[in-house]
């Protein structure tokens, strides 16, 4: 069976590829799920060349792998579908090209499509599914609470315009990463589906919402709640990077609870800017997380590793202690500098009046040089979790008053910055320029805003101008019709090619 050529998975590799393949890789694989047939029961099937049933007692699934004796398929993206053959309920897996139908019992084919469906594409959504409400919105997705006619259970769905998304490797990514991990205060990814229009990613529902507005609906709480929420994230985010992987947008919107009657039972949301770790620093995005939250060495474009996680777990509890960010300023490039020079005001910690180990910890996880920051398993070391419960009995209240990411309605100067998901400083357009005297240039030569602001910093007389200051909505109404003229008129300041970039991958100007 083919695929039509409109499917976002028709040119992966996998989809073009022959279905069975002899290489043994999956062999060396660390295994993280399996699922074998059992003598007992009712085996699988599959057509011999004569459109026989044979019976493949051998058959067994390893990861994302199906396995048979000296040969294996790779589930990743192919083609999934439930199918009959009389009395017998059946599985269909196609690439582009060919297709393996697999027949058993009811029982055993419902548990073989469980483990199955996870890795695979659908593309029956509105047959499995009923939208109950939207819950959220970005520039790329919405996400909405569905109910499942299946299970009668109650998920998660992001929903992606195909024709909005900007960036395919990203995406394609995000899922690939989501389906190894496996991990409780990680959100799960349990299914994919697509039709003309759209993609969807079916993930767990979890009602507790986003971690600072639950924690800010208790009245007081405590050191040791705090040490408690930081431990479940540091142990989370050993786990993603024992798999290799580097989250990179650490910040309290990708926090979110199981339920509010729990608020240190946090689950890690939002892979969307995630990757494999790389030595030599290559990545689909290099340089990208939010602003407030993101390690200093990414904004300085150096070389760097898992610890830029951790660094963004230090901001997170320097907030939950002091009620307030550790980064300020008056407008963006204020935010971006102290941000990039690390610049802490680590006196509202002594006022805070917390505990000397937790003071320790917090200097501890937002150290400027990475190379003497601790990894999430060496933080988990620290004494600070050891302390006698005691000692950690400081209670603190989180009005979110000051914190930028949840009071962006009333300073709108940061609405673009603050909460943005996407990166931030690579190849912002084909013809840009930031002096009178440059000329257009392409996206290759194209020098990024956040190395225009490093140059401010280490220039201590460049005055940053702002002549042309944004009106709220006044690009966003004329964006597309800009001529370039136009469009230089607003790359004065580096707060405005941000905001001219954050629109740009919202679909606008290229």
């Amino acid at each position: 069976m083919n695929q039509s050529n409109n499917s976002y998975f028709y040119e992966i590799q996998n989809r073009n590829d022959a279905l069975w393949k002899r290489e043994n890789a999956h062999q060396v694989l660390q295994i993280v799920r399996s699922l074998n047939q059992d003598h007992h029961q009712n085996k699988i099937y599959s057509i011999n060349g004569q459109d026989e049933l044979i019976q493949k007692p051998h058959y067994h699934l390893q990861n994302q792998y199906l396995i048979s004796k000296n040969k294996h398929i790779n589930l990743e993206n192919l083609i999934l579908k439930k199918t009959m053959r009389e009395h017998y309920y059946g599985l269909e897996l196609s690439t582009n090209y060919e297709t393996l139908l697999l027949y058993g019992s009811k029982d055993i084919i419902d548990e073989w499509y469980g483990y199955i469906k996870i890795y695979t594409i659908q593309n029956d959504f509105r047959m499995n599914y009923d939208f109950i409400k939207l819950t959220g919105k970005g520039a790329h997705a919405k996400v909405y609470k569905i109910f499942s006619k299946r299970d009668n259970q109650v998920y998660a769905v992001k929903v992606f315009k195909k024709n909005n998304i900007s960036n395919k490797l990203g995406l394609f990514k995000e899922i690939q990463i989501l389906r190894q991990l496996q991990h409780k205060n990680v959100i799960k990814l349990n299914e994919v589906y697509e039709n003309a229009k759209h993609l969807y990613l079916i993930l767990d529902y979890l009602p507790g919402g986003e971690l600072l507005q639950a924690i800010s609906s208790a009245e007081v709480y405590s050191e040791s709640v705090v040490q408690e929420l930081i431990k479940n994230l540091l142990q989370a985010l050993d786990y993603i990077h024992q798999n290799k992987i580097l989250h990179r947008d650490i910040k309290p919107q990708n926090l979110l609870l199981r339920s509010q009657a729990n608020i240190t039972d946090l689950v890690i949301a939002d892979f969307g800017l995630s990757d494999e770790y790389n030595i030599r620093g290559e990545y689909i995005f290099s340089r990208c997380g939010t602003i407030g939250y993101i390690a200093p060495e990414i904004l300085r474009n150096e070389i760097y590793d898992y610890k830029v996680d951790v660094f963004s777990v230090g901001v997170i509890m320097f907030m939950l202690l002091t009620d307030s960010s550790p980064f300020g300023g008056k407008d963006t490039n204020e935010v971006i500098k102290s941000n990039l020079q690390c610049n802490i005001d680590f006196e509202q910690l002594k006022m805070a009046k917390i505990s000397t180990h937790a003071y320790d910890f917090v200097t501890c996880l937002l150290e400027q040089n990475q190379n003497q920051r601790p990894t999430a398993y060496q933080a988990l070391q620290h004494d600070w979790f050891y302390l006698p419960k005691m000692e950690t009995l400081q209670y603190f209240s989180l009005s979110l008053k000051n914190i930028p990411l949840l009071n962006i309605k009333k300073r709108p100067e940061l609405q673009n910055i603050i909460i943005s998901q996407s990166p931030l400083w690579n190849n912002l357009c084909s013809k840009i320029t930031l002096s009178d005297s440059s000329k257009s240039k392409n996206a290759s030569e194209c020098i990024s805003i956040l190395d225009d602001i490093q140059d401010q910093v280490q220039e201590e007389e460049t005055q940053v101008d702002y002549k042309y200051k944004l009106r709220q909505g006044s690009i966003e109404e004329n964006f597309e019709e800009m001529n370039d003229d136009d469009f230089y008129k607003y790359t004065k300041s580096p707060a405005s090619l941000l905001q001219i970039y954050h629109l740009s991958i919202k679909g606008g100007r290229k």
